[in-house]
């Protein structure tokens, strides 16, 4: 297995660190419900996890963040995602919204996604979903968050582990982690549930 500081040092330059659609796709066909209104992913990267909500005829009015300059001029020349609203900027401290949104979706840092979660809380009402990795849960002080009043519904397994992709088309190195989605309901103080996410292949 490649040594985890190589693939650091490899990655650093690639900006733009895409979720495979294997990651995503089967959370969507788990819960379709909850891609059925207004979503906002504030950590877009190529904005495909909103396009796929699109794709499969939610035409409500949309919000993706941080979207790369390639992407954005993508966007704006095809006629089903033109009425996704796109914003440059820090979602902790730059975003501004008086909307409310019915969804978040998104693959935020890791470092600052329990931040993502407490910032989404002032305009998402519905579902918060964040991807992040097992270990996302593991420290003293954030799994007495996630107990205490996080709102956190439901930890959604993946069987795969996404390997991610990047700007220059290249595929990312396996990835040595194991990955969830975490779906927390704003108001929600029961205990989470437990599943698993199976792709197609």
């Amino acid at each position: 297995m490649e040594n985890l500081n190589n693939i650091r040092a490899k990655n650093s330059g690639r900006e733009l660190f895409r979720t495979p659609r294997y990651a995503f796709e089967p959370l969507f066909d788990y819960a379709p419900e909850w891609f059925s209104g207004t979503i906002i992913d504030p950590s877009a990267g190529d904005g495909r996890m909103v396009a796929l909500a699109v794709d499969r005829g939610n035409t409500h009015l949309h919000l993706v963040g941080d979207i790369s300059p390639d992407e954005r001029a993508r966007w704006n020349t095809n006629p089903l995602l033109a009425g996704v609203e796109q914003y440059v900027g820090d979602y902790l401290t730059d975003f501004r919204t008086e909307d409310m949104f019915d969804t978040m979706i998104t693959n935020p840092p890791f470092t600052k996604a329990q931040a993502f979660v407490e910032r989404a809380k002032e305009h998402v009402d519905g579902h918060i979903c964040i991807l992040q990795s097992v270990a996302w849960m593991g420290t003293q002080k954030r799994s007495r968050w996630l107990q205490n009043g996080s709102g956190l519904r439901w930890v959604l397994n993946l069987a795969r582990r996404p390997r991610w992709e990047f700007d220059d088309g290249l595929p990312g190195a396996s990835n040595i982690w194991d990955f969830a989605w975490y779906v927390f309901e704003p108001g929600y103080t029961g205990r989470p549930e437990v599943d698993w996410l199976f792709d197609a292949t």
